[in-house]
């Protein structure tokens, strides 16, 4: 699975998928306001702060899509 950052425009929310990475995970963690979907195995995290997770993220090989 690649790196990916998704824009959920329904639920206005910014959609991380990634393979298990211990290091990814705890990155994610520092994110604002960011929600682990165990049904959809994805990091959801509010669209307003896309800004700050786009920047974040992308230093670690996520595209957006």
């Amino acid at each position: 699975m690649s790196r990916t950052i998704e824009l959920d425009a329904d639920r206005g929310q910014l959609v991380l998928r990634f393979d298990y990475d211990k290091f990814l995970v705890e990155e994610v963690k520092t994110l604002p306001e960011r929600r682990w979907d165990k049904g959809g195995r994805c990091w959801r995290i509010p669209a307003k702060h896309a800004e700050a997770v786009v920047e974040q993220m992308m230093k670690h090989g996520f595209i957006v899509d």
